[in-house]
């Protein structure tokens, strides 16, 4: 995917040298991690990286399972992950979702290269960060904890 120059929007490529911090300051700062993705390979790497990194992640496969879910109960995530195409529920309208359910977190699109047209519409809906598939486990962690808003 290129770099999507709107205000605010950030591609990734690599993560800057300051991102690469000793385990020890992740686990200080555990983040609680939702992530979708229809892949269950994906999710399993997902989960195992974060959870190395000393994060919680809670993943699905199924943005559908996500919306039952959390319907009506509050959304504990500091980070939602989430891939674009996906049967039922596309990534999109999950983010719609969790913005509509007043989901504050900081949401990384990891998905194949959007079009111009799917990347306006989650900046329209208040996605900052982008990382295309594949990437390396270390650039997808990065990715994550930059997403994360600041936490007093």
């Amino acid at each position: 995917m290129t770099h999507m120059p709107a205000t605010g929007t950030e591609h990734v490529d690599s993560p800057p040298a300051e991102d690469r911090t000793a385990d020890t300051a992740r686990i200080a700062c555990p983040l609680r991690v939702l992530c979708v993705d229809d892949s269950v390979p994906i999710i399993r790497i997902l989960r195992i990286g974060l959870e190395s990194a000393g994060h919680k992640a809670d993943c699905f496969t199924s943005a559908v399972d996500v919306r039952d879910r959390f319907s009506t109960d509050p959304i504990p995530y500091d980070v939602a992950v989430t891939d674009h195409e996906m049967p039922g529920m596309s990534g999109l309208e999950l983010v719609r979702f969790l913005r509509a359910r007043s989901f504050s977190g900081g949401i990384l699109v990891y998905c194949s290269p959007l079009d111009a047209a799917d990347a306006a519409a989650y900046r329209d809906a208040g996605v900052s960060l982008f990382l295309s598939k594949p990437a390396e486990l270390s650039h997808v962690l990065s990715a994550v904890e930059r997403a994360a808003p600041a936490r007093r």
